[in-house]
């Protein structure tokens, strides 16, 4: 378990709440157990760590179950190495180091789709959750 929120460790994770260190890297950082249970299971081959505290990890078998399908295990933390390394507030006991995966605009056209969000300096995780929903849901009307 690491306990230490001062290890080089945290400090690497933490550092990817900043756009150089993700743009140097090739990695970022998604906190919560929704996107780490997104990421589980669409692209379980970009996740790269798996950090979670004990509880945060227990409220959550599905988590527990769709990591261990990958093999993708968990490294336990403290509350404090999990505040440490998140952006957010209030984390939610679950974070994840996961590879960056750059897609160009022509990849993009080329698959033909039928609605594009594109979102320019949205510095709020949560209202971009609130627009990739409401386009994922404008995208099933018929009227699309």
């Amino acid at each position: 378990m690491l306990e230490n929120p001062r290890s080089p460790r945290v400090r690497a994770v933490a550092k990817l709440t900043k756009r150089g260190a993700r743009t140097e890297t090739g990695l970022f950082l998604l906190e919560g157990p929704q996107a780490v249970r997104e990421a589980l299971a669409y692209l379980p081959e970009s996740i790269i760590e798996l950090f979670a505290t004990p509880t945060g990890w227990e409220r959550h078998p599905d988590l527990r179950a769709a990591a261990s399908a990958n093999g993708i295990d968990v490294e336990y933390v403290t509350e404090y190495v999990l505040n440490a390394m998140a952006d957010t507030v209030t984390p939610q006991g679950i974070v994840a180091v996961v590879r960056q995966m750059p897609t160009s605009v022509r990849d993009i056209f080329e698959a033909s789709p039928r609605l594009i969000a594109i979102c320019e300096e949205v510095r709020d995780p949560g209202n971009l959750g609130t627009i990739i929903r409401a386009a994922d849901a404008a995208a099933r009307k018929q009227w699309c």
